[in-house]
């Protein structure tokens, strides 16, 4: 059975139905953590990359109610546009500083981090030339919805400026959707 694209937020729709065990309005704690996953689409800034899927987890600590902390990892492996079968993969260690404001159910969030790029060109499968390092800042926004007092709904959009490589920009746009478990 393959699932396409299109498919996923679908599933996560699904997955957050089932874990709604009550309607109960929630807010994260100061010192409370999360964690999540989350899946989406990858807009590459350079012309020479078709957009490719992007997943990746994170771990976040509130400071306070409003102001948390997240770590996490992406990966996109965005195919060049030039028709052969050439990928470059870019894995984000990052770090970001979020901000969220309260509205019931629904909490919007915008934000601001660092993070390490690890970039490889690809073809065919094969790793070819030596891998790139970069630092990257990005900018953030979204909203979370709470299905239940642990969960929530997410969908978040990203820009992550890396900066250009020797050949291409590696920068562009995540458009995400995932879920999230507050413990």
């Amino acid at each position: 059975m393959t699932t396409s694209f299109s498919s996923i937020p679908m599933i996560l729709l699904a997955l957050s139905l089932v874990a709604m065990p009550s309607a109960a309005v929630a807010q994260p704690n100061e010192g409370q953590v999360a964690a999540g996953l989350e899946v989406g689409l990858f807009l590459p800034s350079d012309d020479q990359f078709d957009s490719s899927i992007t997943g990746g987890g994170f771990f976040e600590f509130y400071v306070t109610p409003r102001w948390g902390l997240r770590t996490g990892v992406m990966a996109m492996r965005p195919e060049y546009t030039r028709g052969n079968d050439e990928q470059e993969r870019q894995i984000r260690l990052g770090a970001d500083l979020i901000h969220n404001w309260e509205f019931g159910r629904v909490h919007p969030f915008a934000g601001a981090g660092l993070g390490w790029h690890m970039l490889r060109l690809y073809d065919r499968g094969d790793h070819i030339g030596p891998s790139h390092n970069k630092l990257g800042v990005s900018a953030l926004a979204g909203a979370e919805a709470f299905v239940s007092r642990d969960w929530t709904v997410k969908g978040e959009a990203r820009y992550q400026f890396v900066g250009k490589t020797p050949l291409v920009d590696p920068s562009g746009f995540a458009l995400t959707v995932g879920i999230k478990r507050y413990f």
